[in-house]
C-alpha cells in the first residue's frame, strides 16, 4: 500500500488506536441496565470511520492518547442491584480469557457455542475491564463489556459483547464477539425484542429453523445479482418473538435479529452482503426466540467468504 506510512519518520510518529468506538446507546429511549456513553466514541468527531492514528509528536498526544484509551463511562460494574454479581463474574472472565486467547475460556464456555478458530494470535494484555449492563431474554443474556488493553503494536479499547445462556443455576458463555454489527446495530435492537419476551420459560423448546443454503459450499450468487442469499425456513411454532441470525468467523460472530409482522414465512432470506470477506471458513445456524424466552438452535452449517 503506498500512503504516507511508507516514510519511516512519519511511520514512527503513529500509534494505531483499534476501536475507539462507543458504548450502546438506545435510541427509542429504553434505558439499558446501566447509563453509557453516549453515541460517539472519543475520536467520533475527528474521524466517523476507518482507522484512528495518535501522532506520537504531537504537543497533545498524551492528552489525545488519554481520551482514546481511558474507560467508557459505565455503572454497572459496581452495582450488583444492576448486574446481578454471578453473572457479571461469568461474563468479566470470559471476556478476559477471550480477548487474551487464554485457555481457560474453555471452562466458561456453553457446550453449544460455535468453534471457528481465532484466525492470527491477538496478543492482547487486558488492562482494565468492566461489564456496563445487560438484556435478559429468556434464559439468555446479552452483556455488553467494554475493556481497555495493549498489544506490541497498539492500545485500544473496544466494546465486546457477551451472550450468556443459564444452565440451572449457571451461567455459560454462547458467544464473545467484537464484531462491529454485533456490538452495535444487533445492541440496537436487544430493548425491542426484549419488549416481546415475557415470563418464564417454557419446558418445551420451539421447533428450531431449518437452514436450506447447502453445507461447505462457496456462497455464488444468481446470474445477475451481485450477492448469494442465505436461505432457512423459520420455526413453525407458534408464539415466536424473533429468531437471530448467528454467523461465526475467526473466534468471532455477526448477529442479526430478524422480525416478523405476523406470521414467519414459508422460507426466510438474508444477503451475504451483510458479511465481510475473511477468506476463511464460517459456520451459521438460526436461533428461534419465543414469546416465553424459550431458545432452539438450528443445526450449523459452513461456507467459505
Amino acid at each position: 500500500m503506498q500512503g504516507i506510512a511508507t516514510d519511516p519518520k512519519i511511520n514512527a510518529a503513529l500509534e494505531r488506536i483499534a476501536t475507539s468506538s462507543p458504548s450502546l446507546h438506545n435510541s427509542n429511549g429504553t434505558r439499558a441496565t446501566a447509563d453509557l456513553e453516549p453515541a460517539g466514541g472519543p475520536l467520533t468527531a475527528l474521524q466517523e470511520r476507518g482507522w484512528e492514528y495518535l501522532i506520537r509528536t504531537s504537543p497533545n498526544y498524551q492528552a489525545a492518547r488519554a481520551l482514546a484509551t481511558g474507560p467508557s463511562a459505565c455503572v454497572a460494574d459496581a452495582d450488583p442491584a444492576v448486574l446481578p454479581a454471578s453473572m457479571r463474574e461469568i461474563a468479566v472472565k470470559a471476556a478476559r480469557a477471550y480477548l487474551e486467547d487464554s485457555p481457560s475460556l474453555k471452562d466458561y464456555e456453553d457446550p453449544a457455542r460455535l468453534h471457528t478458530g481465532n484466525g492470527e494470535a491477538k496478543g492482547r494484555h487486558v488492562n482494565t475491564i468492566r461489564a456496563c449492563g445487560y438484556w435478559g431474554i429468556g434464559d439468555l443474556a446479552f452483556v455488553l463489556i467494554t475493556a481497555s488493553y495493549s498489544s506490541e503494536d497498539r492500545e485500544g479499547k473496544l466494546d465486546l459483547l457477551i451472550v450468556l445462556r443459564k444452565h440451572g443455576s449457571e451461567w455459560r458463555m454462547l458467544i464473545a464477539s467484537t464484531d462491529p454489527v454485533s456490538t452495535s446495530t444487533f445492541l440496537d435492537q436487544l430493548p425491542f425484542l426484549a419488549s416481546l419476551v415475557g415470563g418464564q420459560p417454557e419446558s418445551n423448546l420451539p421447533d428450531a429453523p431449518i437452514l436450506l443454503t447447502p453445507d461447505e459450499g462457496v456462497l455464488t450468487p444468481a446470474p445477475g445479482v451481485r450477492f448469494a442469499d442465505f436461505s432457512w425456513h423459520p420455526s413453525l411454532s407458534e408464539g415466536e418473538a424473533a429468531e437471530i441470525v448467528e454467523f461465526a468467523y475467526n473466534g468471532d460472530a455477526r448477529l442479526f435479529t430478524i422480525f416478523f409482522s405476523g406470521n414467519a414465512p414459508e422460507t426466510e432470506h438474508l444477503s451475504s452482503g451483510v458479511l465481510w470477506s475473511v477468506r476463511n471458513t464460517w459456520l451459521w445456524r438460526v436461533w428461534c426466540i419465543s414469546k416465553s424466552g424459550a431458545v432452539s438452535f438450528s443445526s450449523a452449517r459452513s461456507f467459505k467468504h
